[in-house]
């Protein structure tokens, strides 16, 4: 029987730890100073050159006994050695042997560095070779410690940080018009626990010219009221605005008073673009209230968007600075759901009323800062 029952043209395809019966033809179980190549075929492995001493900057012999060494290239040009020496120390030269200047962090404490300790106690590293990896992405190399497990920063701030960067979860509100009508009412209606209910309507009345009640006969083209007007006739109250009647509920909608939702028990209500802001002001601690709307439109004409809301698309482009809401999406699972907080233009001021966008950000109270050692 011949000893050789097939032929292999070449063994590019490398080392191969499966059985025998699994491998492929061009697979070999080991390569010892070989290098495989589809051209050349297998050839033996380049030498390795020396090229220069990699110093410290200034030119200082380094002692790279045991030190954990990574190789970052870039491209042809841009090609480093970074070593770690398990003190806290980072050493960068170029390919050449040229010491590269390295600037930590000066927010780290310098006993407790993730990768040594500069101090030379407890903190160091025994044995940076074995217990350091790293790996490079573009241009950020990552350095992994595999003897600590990655914690989050305890007592970390942003643990406090809620919507508009209160300490606690505010009670807010908002409501967003989305239509209008000639001859509409809008009401709503808030409440809370202890508090006598409170609305607020908002009439749209359509006159003749003589400023008289409109009949079949008069041939009048009404002016369709904006949601603008209409949201700060609900917010603020009061009168002035263009066919519209603000009444409430404490004279029974009798015209005698025109204060609008800011009336309600420790609430402040605030109108901008067509949208009201509602804000618990409770002096002894934040309270929660309740917000029920009505008009003549129905669903269509009121969004009303609490803590969180199904759709993001039912998120107004105006709102307070730095407000957070939940977006639950599909209310069968949580898998969908997202917290995002409004970044108003060019805003500074936390909860300021302006035009802006929305982002995604954690869930508030969820630590993000890392523990840096």
């Amino acid at each position: 029987m011949p000893l050789v029952l097939t032929s292999v043209p070449d063994l590019v395809g490398g080392v191969s730890q499966q059985p025998i019966s699994q491998r492929l033809p061009n697979q070999c179980q080991a390569q010892t100073n070989a290098m495989p190549l589809i051209v050349g075929g297998l050839i033996k492995r380049p030498p390795t050159n020396h090229v220069s001493e990699v110093t410290a900057v200034g030119g200082a012999s380094i002692n790279s006994t045991n030190m954990f060494t990574h190789v970052v290239q870039r491209d042809n040009t841009e090609q480093y050695i970074v070593m770690l020496d398990g003190q806290g120390d980072v050493k960068v030269s170029e390919l050449d042997g040229t010491a590269k200047t390295v600037v930590i962090d000066s927010g780290l404490d310098a006993d407790d560095y993730y990768i040594g300790n500069t101090s030379g106690d407890t903190g160091d590293i025994a044995n940076p070779a074995q217990t350091l990896r790293a790996f490079t992405i573009a241009d950020v190399t990552y350095i992994v410690n595999t003897s600590i497990k990655p914690e989050m920063k305890t007592g970390s701030s942003d643990l406090a940080v809620q919507s508009r960067e209160k300490t606690e979860a505010p009670f807010e509100a908002l409501i967003v018009l989305k239509a209008s009508g000639v001859g509409n009412v809008w009401e709503v209606t808030l409440g809370r626990d202890g508090v006598t209910p409170y609305t607020v309507r908002v009439t749209h009345t359509v006159t003749d010219a003589a400023g008289g009640a409109v009949d079949e006969d008069d041939n009048v083209n009404p002016v369709v009221p904006s949601i603008v007007e209409i949201a700060k006739a609900l917010a603020l109250g009061g009168t002035g605005y263009t066919n519209l009647t603000v009444t409430n509920s404490t004279d029974n909608f009798g015209g005698g008073s025109t204060t609008g939702l800011t009336n309600f028990t420790n609430l402040n209500a605030t109108a901008k673009n067509g949208v009201i802001f509602l804000e618990d002001v409770t002096g002894a601690g934040p309270a929660d209230f309740s917000v029920v709307v009505e008009n003549n439109f129905g669903d269509a004409g009121f969004t009303v968007v609490r803590e969180s809301t199904t759709f993001f698309s039912d998120l107004p482009s105006t709102a307070p600075h730095k407000m957070i809401v939940k977006v639950e999406g599909s209310p069968e699972t949580s898998v969908d759901d997202y917290y995002v907080k409004f970044l108003a233009d060019g805003e500074t001021t936390i909860g300021d009323m302006k035009e802006g966008s929305w982002v995604e950000v954690p869930r508030p109270g969820v630590a993000t800062d890392y523990d840096a050692a």
